[in-house]
């Protein structure tokens, strides 16, 4: 009872983009784990210290944000949601907490073994998917009878006789099936799973979601293990995709994905561009946990011309959604110079440890969200130190 309360834990966390309900249910059945492990697990000083310590700069952002104390308007939805969000970083900071000292304790083949099951199951919904597709045209949507949102997994723009489609997985859009899989996938390696079969077929199901992120991060993934150590198997591994790459470039849905990387890289620079104007306190702040400007947030919004449907080439949209243009920007837009800060203190263990510094930089590229459980799962798990710390030194 007590794996599978953690297993469903951790599998909950893996899907908190879900709905609101999801953090909650994770840390009902992380407390019901802790219950029957009762006196295996203790947590140290700086563990409670550093609960304390996010707790109080919940509470600080809350106090800044209701009392309008940084120089900026908030867009009305960041209003609205003021108090479930509060209360949703009580429960994520009290999560963590808990989470962190099961990690600490647990031995790295229970953490592998329980992972990588739910890596499994995250795979076995997606080639479901898949086949059911193609062989029928029809999509199995997993999410929407949950969340009554409809799964994003047409591939429009694309003129070819055969219909195309971009499977999701039990997410809502490819892209993040694709970093939600990679993430779990860095936190298996990271623990010294040695399974290269579940490692490719992850890959590949990120290739097939034809997510534009997945042909960004797995190149860049393959990059910084040759910048580290040229080794021929990796070199022919990063030959053999830029060719392939090169090669197909010519094959309409590779052009689309080039094509909306092109068309989607003016709104991103208008958001930096956006960004880097603010007031010099709202530079070194940043807007805060709670929310982001509102001129900002209304140039996000898409507009469709008139007598025209809301297809890609009719959307206007003056920025990027924010929280889609990489975690690490992202980072910087809530809290300007002071990321920086953070980050260090995040990575500070790990800081000299290539193959996990170069884990979390590819983490820092997507648009994994900083509230979400996955993420401080993948940091705790890179913070943690084994006595076989030795072999994640590659």
């Amino acid at each position: 009872m007590k794996n599978f309360s953690l297993f469903l834990s951790l599998f909950l966390a893996t899907l908190a983009n879900h709905s609101a309900i999801t953090i909650p249910l994770a840390f009902v059945f992380l407390l019901i784990s802790l219950f029957f492990n009762k006196g295996k697990y203790y947590f140290s000083s700086q563990k409670l210290i550093i609960l304390i310590t996010s707790i109080t700069f919940i509470i600080i952002h809350s106090i800044l944000f209701k009392l309008s104390i940084l120089n900026y308007i908030p867009a009305k939805e960041f209003i609205d949601s003021f108090e479930i969000n509060f209360y949703k970083y009580i429960l994520l900071a009290s999560y963590v907490f808990i989470i962190s000292i099961i990690i600490q304790h647990e031995k790295n083949e229970l953490l592998i073994k329980i992972l990588s099951f739910i890596l499994i199951i995250h795979i076995t919904f997606f080639i479901i998917q898949f086949f059911v597709v193609y062989l029928t045209g029809y999509y199995l949507d997993f999410i929407y009878p949950i969340t009554h949102e409809h799964s994003r997994y047409l591939f429009y723009g694309v003129e070819n006789n055969i219909s195309i489609y971009r499977c999701t997985g039990l997410f809502v859009e490819p892209s993040t099936y694709s970093i939600s899989i990679f993430t779990l996938l860095l936190i298996l390696e990271s623990l010294g799973n040695k399974n290269k079969f579940l490692f490719y077929l992850t890959l590949l199901t990120m290739i097939l979601s034809l997510s534009s992120i997945s042909f960004i991060l797995i190149p860049f993934y393959y990059l910084l293990k040759i910048i580290r150590k040229i080794k021929l198997s990796y070199l022919i591994v990063t030959i053999l995709l830029l060719f392939s790459f090169s090669y197909f470039s010519q094959n309409n849905f590779i052009k689309t994905q080039i094509d909306k990387i092109n068309n989607t890289s003016s709104i991103r620079f208008n958001l930096v561009n956006a960004i880097f104007d603010r007031k010099i306190d709202l530079l070194i702040t940043g807007s805060g946990l709670y929310g982001i400007e509102k001129n900002i947030i209304d140039g996000t919004k898409a507009t469709c011309n008139d007598n025209e449907t809301c297809s890609n080439e009719s959307i206007n949209r003056k920025y990027a959604t924010p929280n889609d243009s990489g975690l690490l920007f992202y980072i910087f837009i809530k809290f300007g110079f002071f990321s920086f800060i953070i980050l260090y203190l995040i990575c500070y263990p790990f800081i000299t440890n290539y193959k996990k510094m170069s884990f979390f930089i590819c983490v820092l590229i997507t648009k994994l969200q900083f509230a979400f459980p996955l993420f401080w799962i993948f940091v705790l798990i890179l913070r943690r130190q084994d006595s076989n710390e030795n072999t994640y030194r590659s």
